[in-house]
């Protein structure tokens, strides 16, 4: 079973509820017009501030943003029985569709390499600076790995209409 849970909140109510939830095992990207950071850690993330959109993603949710004049739009996807830890005053509406699912494996660009510790990240020949992708759950990147997200493609009528981010992990 996957749910899906759709609300609106302000800026501030949106950063205070990444701020209380309770795991911080989170990767998160967030983008800009003209930038991407993509790394682990909810702390890291609210140093930020939350960009105008970005996921934050474990093995047991995804929680995407969009900002929208002085709002945020918040989606949260899971196969969990519930929507996970969203505070009572918050009314948000919530999917009664069923939905299939199936896994899937991302491969991002690139192979990683250290260069005596003076330059490191994964190299893409096509683009012309280093990747920055977090390190796997349990260990550190060696030479030559790759990297991929696995995640959950959430299927209607046998179509993808969204694909849930898990965990970054090596190849």
């Amino acid at each position: 079973m996957a749910i899906i849970g759709v609300f609106t909140v302000p800026k501030l109510e949106a950063i205070n509820l990444i701020k209380n939830l309770n795991d911080d095992d989170f990767c998160f990207i967030c983008s800009k017009i003209d930038q991407i950071k993509f790394s682990r850690g909810k702390e890291s993330l609210i140093s930020l501030g939350l960009w105008e959109t970005g996921r934050l993603f474990n093995e047991r949710y995804e929680m995407r943003w969009k900002l929208n004049n002085e709002s945020y739009k918040i989606t949260i996807l899971t196969e969990m029985d519930e929507l996970p830890q969203i505070p009572n005053e918050i009314n948000y509406e919530q999917t009664d569709d069923s939905w299939d699912t199936s896994e899937v494996k991302i491969k991002l660009w690139g192979l990683y390499k250290d260069y005596n510790s003076c330059a490191k990240g994964f190299l893409e020949v096509r683009i012309p600076h280093f990747l920055d992708y977090p390190d796997p759950k349990d260990n550190q990147w060696k030479s030559d790995d790759k990297a991929i997200i696995n995640g959950v493609n959430y299927l209607k009528d046998g179509i993808t209409l969204y694909t849930r981010f898990k965990e970054v992990a090596n190849a």
